[in-house]
């Protein structure tokens, strides 16, 4: 039975992490956009 309950702590766990490791990597790929963007911006007023 603690067994049981330890393996439940490790899925949920597991499940905690991963949906933190995509919450950062979302927010990555948006501040990568948006520095793309600034870039873009720049090339354009220079060129």
């Amino acid at each position: 039975m603690l067994q049981h309950r330890l393996d439940l702590a490790r899925i949920s766990f597991n499940r905690l992490s991963d949906h933190n490791f995509l919450q950062a990597n979302i927010g990555k790929n948006k501040i990568r956009r948006k520095n793309s963007r600034r870039k873009a911006n720049l090339f354009r007023k220079e060129g």
